[in-house]
């Protein structure tokens, strides 16, 4: 349970979105969607989440680095006050006018037990101006005060999406894609932001489930974020 919902059962989150009249560019929150809604460590060894051990986790990555055949690094991070170790892979690949990164956490609670994180893939680099882009599903209040949005021209889509960015003819290239589009439809666990200040553009890609991914999924969210490199960049 995320470190929100654990406090609070019952209650239902309204949106900055039905707030501030659906115009969130621009807008940063002060703690990421993604580390609010993150899992707290679990010490007991039984805990659903942390069944796994280590080296099965560090051996999968070490085949997804020969199969992708790229370098994947295991970095212990810091930890956080708690009695969990946090081991973090970490792929740099380069393309275009940076390096994708693609990450992945594993937590360990004891010498041997723990639980992989959610995957993300990132994209940093200097832009001659600022893009911003933001994409989530539709909600009751998104409905009921009219949040600005960017339809794509795909009914079905634009009925359980809200697009938001500041450059609509970009916007609409990245979800082009049909393959893009699946994406989404088909995890809502799944995250597309893009920022810029002072001309640092960054883009990331996060799939929030905490599991192993496989070769193939490593492929396709690589494919996807070049994808968006490639639109974003033209």
């Amino acid at each position: 349970m995320c470190i929100v919902h654990k406090g609070f059962r019952g209650f239902r989150a309204i949106s900055p979105a039905s707030i501030l009249g659906g115009n969130l560019i621009g807008l940063k929150p002060a703690i990421p969607y993604d580390t609010i809604h993150s899992t707290l460590c679990k010490s007991r060894k039984n805990a659903a989440s942390y069944e796994m051990k280590y080296i099965d986790w560090k051996n999968h990555i070490y085949s997804i680095s020969e199969r992708l055949n790229e370098e994947f690094k295991i970095i212990k991070r810091p930890a956080l006050g708690d009695d969990c170790e946090y081991l973090n892979s970490e792929c740099s690949i380069k393309y275009k006018r940076g390096l994708i990164k693609i990450e992945q956490m594993f937590t360990k609670v004891d010498y041997e037990n723990g639980g992989p994180g959610k995957l993300c893939v990132k994209f940093d680099f200097e832009n001659r101006f600022d893009f911003q882009l933001s994409i989530n599903e539709r909600d009751f209040f998104d409905k009921l005060f009219g949040v600005r949005r960017i339809k794509i021209d795909d009914s079905n889509f634009d009925k359980r999406f809200t697009i938001q960015s500041n450059d609509e003819r970009i916007a609409k290239k990245i979800f082009k894609s049909d393959d893009t589009k699946d994406l989404f439809k088909r995890n809502r666990l799944v995250i597309l932001n893009i920022s810029s200040k002072n001309r640092l553009t960054k883009i990331e890609l996060k799939n929030l489930s905490n599991r192993i991914y496989s070769i193939k999924e490593y492929e396709a969210y690589l494919s996807h974020m070049k994808l968006i490199i490639d639109c974003t960049l033209n």
